[in-house]
């Protein structure tokens, strides 16, 4: 259930946005990344005897590698996530040609931004 509200919390705003954005008011969604729970570091195998080396080289860790059971959630909720992935991917593009374009503004380096 937990992908359920982290999806919330990035599709609600999106949505919010869209519908304030004709009377001037901006919306902006702030979350926090990795949560450190106890039921995390469970799932993840982290005990007091590893828990140095779970990130032992600094980087974060890849929350798509692992397995999520969609099947308790009703159709509804899928069709939810779906059209909030959709929004997310489609925002993420939406911001990732933006910042080339400002990249471009900078200057000092001319080598190519990558795609």
């Amino acid at each position: 259930m937990s992908q359920a509200v982290k999806m919330a919390q990035k599709v609600l705003p999106l949505l919010w946005a869209a519908e304030l954005a004709p009377h001037g008011i901006t919306v902006m969604a702030v979350t926090p990344g990795f949560l450190r729970s106890e039921s995390m570091l469970q799932h993840m195998g982290v005990t007091e005897d590893n828990w140095r080396v779970s990130d032992y080289d600094g980087r974060r860790p890849d929350w798509g590698r692992h397995k999520i059971d969609f099947s308790p959630p009703p159709p509804a909720w899928i069709d939810l996530f779906l059209t909030g992935a959709d929004l997310e991917i489609a925002w993420l593009t939406t911001l990732a040609a933006r910042t080339r374009k400002f990249r471009t503004k900078i200057p000092g380096r001319t080598k190519a931004s990558p795609s």
